[in-house]
């Protein structure tokens, strides 16, 4: 009997024990927990997409449409990958400072045309595909029985409609100078005239147009380049272009005339605007402009 009160004593004192080590974990485990949770409410907090500010330009400059694009970019591929990212809050960014500049707005301007267009002619740059392309179709709407006159991007891609009769065509020669009149006006079947102000050779690029878009039975074409003025500077083959295409529309030859260049632009501008082009200012007539020794070039043959 007296064995059995000390097991019952030994028990009981196990119990109590293992009571108070419980408990005394417990407190334990509910210290650590705040103070967890304490240090990381003193944390800063993470962001699992970035700002546009981690993404700056090598020149310390960015776009907004350029911070946009690289945030989404990433935030995609975040998703796509099983582990999340994170990054380090940044501060607070003007989303005004990352507008660019207005630019100016663009308006219509004349049919195929744009107030953008209308200051390239006067600001002085080159005369682009669209502003040769608008002269060009106002002079067939004034000359409708001269063939050619044709959209300048066709003959990039040697798609010209033939010319089975007179033609006039301002082509593109591939180089940094750009425009030159091509035309059969006063020539032999088997001839063309080329009026070029930079006095230029021909490029393959131009021999190809010239190819695609004269009809002739016969299988040698004859190049000529005519005497024509030269331009003042290298901005203005455009204007010239379109100033031999007129003269040779009016039935006038361009090496007659020496052109008032300094004019040219207003000129154009005015033209574009009536809906009228006519006879660009004269400065003094010169001479009949002289032949230029002949290239040859393959023909593209139809039937006439």
């Amino acid at each position: 009997m007296a064995r059995g009160c000390l097991f019952a004593s030994f028990l009981s004192l196990l119990h109590s024990y293992a009571k108070d080590s419980a408990s005394a974990v417990l407190q334990e485990s509910n210290h650590t927990s705040e103070l967890e949770t304490s240090s990381l409410l003193s944390e800063k907090p993470k962001l699992l997409i970035p700002t546009p500010e981690f993404f700056p330009r090598g020149d310390g400059t960015r776009s907004k449409r350029e911070c946009n694009t690289k945030t989404k970019r990433v935030a995609k591929l975040m998703q796509q990958n099983s582990k999340k990212m994170t990054v380090p809050c940044q501060p607070a960014v003007e989303v005004e400072s990352y507008v660019p500049l207005a630019q100016e707005e663009v308006q219509h301007w004349v049919p195929g045309l744009t107030t953008g267009d209308k200051k390239m002619i006067t600001s002085g740059g080159w005369l682009s595909d669209e502003i040769v392309d608008a002269g060009q179709k106002l002079l067939k709407s004034m000359y409708p029985h001269i063939q050619g006159l044709q959209e300048v991007a066709l003959g990039m891609v040697l798609s010209y409609s033939i010319a089975k009769s007179e033609f006039i065509q301002i082509m593109n020669t591939g180089k940094h100078h750009f425009w030159v009149t091509v035309s059969n006006i006063n020539c032999n079947d088997e001839e063309i005239h080329v009026y070029d102000c930079a006095s230029g050779s021909p490029t393959s690029s131009l021999l190809n147009q010239i190819a695609s878009i004269v009809c002739t039975p016969k299988d040698i074409i004859k190049l000529t380049y005519f005497d024509v003025q030269m331009q003042q500077g290298c901005d203005d083959c455009g204007l010239f272009a379109i100033v031999f295409a007129t003269s040779l529309a009016r039935g006038e030859q361009p090496g007659s005339f020496f052109y008032q260049q300094k004019a040219m632009r207003k000129h154009l501008v005015d033209c574009l605007e009536k809906q009228n082009i006519t006879a660009f200012p004269i400065q003094k007539i010169r001479r009949h402009g002289s032949k230029i020794p002949n290239n040859h070039i393959q023909s593209g043959l139809c039937e006439m």
